[in-house]
């Protein structure tokens, strides 16, 4: 079993060789998630844009929406997106180099510790996946490999070292990997093989090696075999097998497992008992964990203190609840939980809009309020998404034309509207005039 302690101690790329998931392919998130899902955490999520007004947010500065992006992601308090060339440009926090060497240079709109805009990260083309975490970012690049770049205090760029880069950094010993998932300080990567590996911090057994022992490089969960989706979430990581169920390891706090206990982590992977059947994703988030099933219905267990099980109560639950699945939801193509402290869920349904649940202190459920829901509600005047990611108290949607949409927080320019101002409504991601 490896370690099995009590008391915790301190989001999307579609898989080639997984084509049958495309549809729920996401960026926490990985991603993704998030890249999610990407299985990375998650998936990745309409007034707004230049010139408009956000729900609670100011006047949009003016500029270009930004377009072209084929796939999203959201970290704690920034965001990235891929577009179809193989660039990646990122927005939001950067105090940690999470937008690589773009920092306090005012011709790119960038302090020294946010950039409003999205900014191009040097020294990354043919990348084919992004995932945002905690500090940092990681990219798949066209040869299968992986970089990384922000913070390194826990080894999670994976080559290695403790030292941080603001310049991407490749990933040691990975050579086909297919996709790429962001925690909390945690990395874990996807091979085409189905096999996968992680690395960063371990003190919660997040890692799944058996130890909690910190992993500088790409390390395997012990006794996982086939995976076919994997989400990295906050101090763990949850992984559907080719058998369509889930298994998860790392920081069981609050229930976040789903083995029926809390107040412990285990350091190699469980099973998740109590699934309503067959799953196609899952979406480990902040402290709680979701499951998509084969039908479009969704499973939520752990935290529910602000309703992010989306079932009307507030009640935890320690194992997901086959004869309770989040209210009202029935045909989601993808999901992605919040990270940290967001405590909120949305979903990506099959007519191409998002419904989200759970906290809404920052307006990160997009409906233009601030009051929370334990049941969905939907994302005002988003139509046409093709991926969602959940950041910490914001989230994204990316359309169909390539065009990338925020909203919720704003405090560290997350949003990528030219301004720091919160909106309870989605608004476009702007590229500046000048």
């Amino acid at each position: 079993m490896g370690i099995w302690k009590f008391g915790r101690m301190a989001g999307v790329s579609t898989l080639a060789l997984f084509a049958t998931l495309a549809l729920f392919s996401t960026l926490a998130l990985f991603a993704c998630s998030s890249s999610s899902s990407n299985g990375t955490p998650g998936s990745l999520g309409g007034a707004g844009g230049s010139g408009a007004t956000g729900g609670s947010g100011g006047t949009v500065a003016a500029g270009t929406p930004l377009t072209g992006a084929t796939a999203i992601t959201a970290g704690t308090d920034f965001a990235c997106a891929l577009l179809g060339d193989g660039t990646v440009r990122c927005w939001g926090q950067n105090d940690n180099g999470e937008l690589a060497s773009a920092v306090n240079d005012s011709s790119l709109h960038c302090t020294s510790i946010t950039c409003s805009p999205p900014v191009a990260i040097a020294g990354v083309t043919g990348a084919t996946a992004v995932a945002a975490g905690l500090g940092g970012a990681c990219v798949v690049l066209a040869d299968m490999t992986v970089s990384c770049w922000g913070d390194n205090t826990n080894g999670q760029l994976g080559n290695g070292s403790t030292t941080s880069s603001t310049t991407p950094v490749k990933v040691t010993g990975l050579t086909d990997v297919a996709s790429i998932s962001a925690g909390d300080q945690n990395m874990c990567a996807l091979t085409t093989t189905g096999g996968v590996l992680c690395w960063g911090t371990n003190v919660n057994g997040q890692i799944g090696n058996g130890t909690i022992t910190t992993a500088l490089t790409a390390t395997a969960p012990t006794g996982l075999g086939l995976t076919t989706w994997l989400s990295a979430g906050d101090q763990r990581a949850c992984a559907v097998t080719a058998q369509s169920a889930v298994a998860c390891w790392g920081d069981n706090n609050l229930g976040e497992l789903g083995v029926g206990t809390s107040g412990n982590y285990s350091s190699m992977p469980v099973a998740v008992t109590g699934l309503p059947g067959a799953i196609t994703a899952v979406s480990a988030g902040g402290f709680v964990t979701c499951a998509l099933g084969t039908g479009g219905a969704v499973t939520c267990w752990g935290d529910n203190s602000a309703g992010e099980l989306g079932t009307g109560a507030t009640t935890p639950t320690l194992v997901p609840m086959a004869g309770d699945p989040v209210s009202g939801i029935s045909t989601a193509a993808a999901i992605s939980a919040g990270r940290e402290g967001g405590n909120y869920v949305c979903a990506l349904l099959a007519d191409s809009t998002v419904k989200c649940w759970g906290d809404n202190s920052r307006g990160q459920l997009g409906n233009g309020s601030t009051t929370g829901s334990p049941t969905p509600v939907a994302v005002t005047g988003l139509t046409g998404v093709t991926a969602i990611a959940a950041g910490d108290y914001f989230a994204c949607a990316l359309l169909s034309g390539g065009a990338v949409k925020c909203w919720g927080d704003n405090s560290k320019a997350q949003l990528g509207d030219g301004t720091t101002t919160d909106s309870t409504k989605p608004v476009s991601v702007i590229v500046p005039s000048s």
